[in-house]
């Protein structure tokens, strides 16, 4: 600034010497009055020049002055802009540093859900793996209860023939009862006059053909017995396999199971006869004491046949 000044100082000097010596100039050439005094002269020359100080001090005065005011003017600007820009940096460091802090508080979600998500992919890939394991395991489960319904549908069938076949002996054995008190009877009457006994090869051999074929049957309805036992106790196996399918479809979100398949493993022997009569129209029986009372009274005929005889 102090520069500044100097180099205007200097120029407004030069120019009021220029005036000056203009001034001289003019006033040195020669006029029509007749020549002048050197006193006369300096003296004139002196007087301008004191004047011309004068002017140029009130200039620069003036102008210093001026430039004062100027630059006081600035300066308090300057000063209020320089106070503003701090508050505007203030401000814009504040909000930089907020920024700063939401970037990391970003990035460290960002972050946390990218875990997330990996390990969410990796519960969907072993979820995947699970329901497919679990969609093949309950696909060969079907096949299994077709396959025993099959054989249950079977052994109820044999087990009707068996009863119609006990049927047809208890007629035999009624038959082959009133038969054999005919013939006891006229042998009786025959032999009074003897006093021979009765001969009862014929109702031996009926009797001894007759619980050969009943201890077969015996035997067979035995078979079938364990048989349906197996059957049954393979059938609850199926029904526990297929609750456990239940409850992981149902965990995993995979509960699809039909309600026919469900209707039916509910209560396997009301059902199973259920399945059976709708399939075949044969009324079928839940289970197996009324076979045993048929042959036990079938046994017992035999051997009260065999006593009266």
């Amino acid at each position: 600034m102090t520069s500044m000044l100097d180099s205007y100082k200097e120029d407004i000097f030069e120019s009021s010497y220029d005036k000056n010596d203009e001034m001289t100039t003019s006033s040195l050439e020669p006029t029509s009055g007749g020549p002048l005094n050197n006193t006369s002269y300096n003296s004139y020359v002196d007087l301008l020049s004191c004047a011309s100080l004068r002017i140029a001090e009130d200039d620069w005065n003036s102008l210093v002055n001026s430039d004062v005011k100027l630059a006081v003017q600035v300066g308090l600007l300057l000063l209020r802009n320089n106070k503003e820009l701090e508050t505007v940096l203030e401000v814009t460091e504040k909000q930089f540093e907020e920024q700063k802090l939401r970037a990391d508080h970003y990035e460290n979600q960002v972050k946390n859900l990218n875990e997330l998500l990996n390990q969410q992919t990796d519960v969907y890939s072993s979820l995947e793996t699970q329901i497919l394991d679990l969609s093949n395991k309950y696909k060969q489960l079907l096949d299994d209860c077709g396959i025993y319904k099959k054989k249950n549908i079977t052994l109820w069938r044999r087990v009707e023939w068996l009863e119609k076949e006990c049927e047809e002996y208890l007629e035999e054995i009624s038959f082959l009862k009133k038969e054999d008190k005919n013939s006891i009877a006229e042998e009786s009457l025959e032999c009074l006059d003897d006093r021979a006994p009765p001969s009862f090869e014929n109702s031996d051999k009926v009797d001894t053909k007759l619980l050969n074929r009943f201890e077969s049957i015996l035997e067979e309805n035995d078979l079938l017995k364990e048989r349906i036992l197996d059957l049954e106790h393979d059938n609850s196996i199926l029904e526990e396999a297929i609750q456990r399918f239940d409850k992981n479809s149902s965990e995993t979100g995979e509960t699809k199971l039909s309600s026919v398949e469900t209707f039916y493993y509910a209560s396997p022997e009301k059902n199973l006869a259920a399945e059976i009569n709708s399939q075949s129209g044969v009324k079928a029986t839940p289970t197996l004491q009324h076979y045993h009372e048929l042959f036990a009274e079938i046994f017992q005929k035999i051997k009260m046949t065999r006593d009266d005889t």
